[in-house]
């Protein structure tokens, strides 16, 4: 009987113990419960950070993306002016 326990006041008359026997049992399997409400809570909440996660992901691409194109636009406007630059005609001197 110790190997395998024994009952929570199986042997014991009246009704305190079997009250407390009952209260147990139910405070257990409400626990019980607990515990799996509690799992399926954390499982949703961790869906819900693994979405913000990709959204913030897809968001600094796009942002990444949009610096690249600002950059190119710079940088050809840059090569234009200098290109321009170059090719203006220089005044002569004393022309002034």
């Amino acid at each position: 009987m110790v190997m395998a326990g024994a009952p929570f006041a199986a042997a014991v008359p009246g009704g305190d113990m079997l009250a407390g026997r009952q209260a147990l049992s139910a405070a257990l399997q409400r626990a019980y419960e607990n515990v799996a409400d509690k799992a399926m809570a954390a499982g949703k909440l961790a869906e819900a950070i693994a979405g913000i996660v990709a959204n913030y992901r897809g968001a600094d691409e796009t942002v990444l993306q949009q610096l690249g194109v600002i950059q190119d636009a710079l940088a050809e406007t840059e090569a234009q002016t200098v290109a321009a630059v170059q090719s203006a005609p220089t005044p002569l001197r004393g022309a002034f």
